[in-house]
């Protein structure tokens, strides 16, 4: 079984530009390009005392990325923080790469002094239904 590692994503590294890359094109809602989407990850990941973007490792390759958000990106309740942007290629689904993302965004929050961050609205037999 492959070991799987999260790491903090920091501002101008490789692992920046994947991690807009995959949400550009994962998260439609976002209507954002690469080019937008790195910028706002950039500056996300440059004042960690609103939140934390993860990537996730496996064998040193990025395989998913995560973020704890302050708030959503329209707040349409008082919850906070929020956990964003779960994404994970698809050849590591369904091997524990999302759930590995999950616990380290909850330790995050912790860390920032939350119980845990809230999550979407998710069916039970969803991931983010099935890791509690």
């Amino acid at each position: 079984m492959t070991s799987i590692q999260t790491f903090i994503v920091e501002p101008g590294t490789p692992e920046l530009a994947i991690c807009a890359q995959w949400r550009a094109n994962a998260f439609s809602v976002l209507h954002a390009s690469f080019e937008e989407e790195s910028k706002s990850l950039e500056l996300f990941a440059s004042d960690q005392s609103h939140g934390v973007a993860l990537v996730a490792k496996a064998d040193g390759e990025p395989i998913g990325t995560c973020l704890l958000a302050e708030s959503e990106i329209e707040p349409n309740h008082d919850v906070s923080p929020w956990l964003a942007g779960l994404f994970v290629v698809p050849e590591h689904r369904r091997k524990g790469a999302g759930a590995v993302l999950v616990r380290a965004i909850e330790h995050q929050a912790r860390q920032r002094g939350f119980s845990r961050p809230s999550t979407p609205q998710m069916p039970s037999g969803s991931m983010l239904g099935s890791v509690g």
